[in-house]
């Protein structure tokens, strides 16, 4: 038997999971978001055998305000995005992403700069990296996929020390 068309394009689309975190290596602090295309996993959808379309094509930007003024202090920058399928770890500004229990790709958002001893937003395309003053702060993410536009915002913290680098809900 196979699949109604119907119910593979409503039950298999491709779906984009986001998880923000904090990444601790040894003394370094970085905000991460970590992306997941996840396989259909609802009994009923996998009996009637439809599977978790790719997404084919991801790329992500982003802008920082602010929180209090809404003052832009980074204007527009594409994100570069990673993957474990990466042999030089150099990132890339456009990716597709299969359907996958595990999360293979990840952007790193900010990270503290031990020398400077502040946050720096990486480099992109055509901008250097970075430099983000203490405060609180709002970043716009646009996640295109697949041709189709996804908006998430969230606050984070920037404070004197590696520690007090951390994602907030509001």
């Amino acid at each position: 038997m196979s699949t109604p068309p119907i119910v593979q394009l409503l039950g298999g689309r491709a779906k984009l999971e986001l998880r923000f975190e904090r990444a601790e290596q040894g003394a370094d602090r970085g905000l991460v978001i970590y992306l997941q295309n996840p396989p259909v996993t609802k009994k009923i959808l996998d009996k009637l055998g439809v599977s978790r379309d790719s997404i084919q094509s991801l790329t992500v930007s982003f802008r920082v305000s602010e929180a209090g003024s809404n003052t832009i202090t980074i204007p527009i920058r594409q994100a570069r995005i990673y993957s474990d399928d990466d042999a030089d770890d150099s990132g890339r500004w456009r990716i597709a992403l299969p359907p996958t229990f595990s999360v293979g790709e990840s952007i790193e958002f900010a990270m503290w700069d031990h020398g400077r001893n502040t946050v720096v937003i990486p480099a992109s395309r055509t901008q250097n990296e970075t430099l983000i003053p203490e405060g609180y702060h709002r970043v716009d993410f646009l996640f295109q996929i697949n041709g189709k536009n996804r908006s998430e915002s969230r606050f984070f913290t920037v404070g004197q020390n590696p520690g007090d680098l951390v994602w907030s809900k509001s």
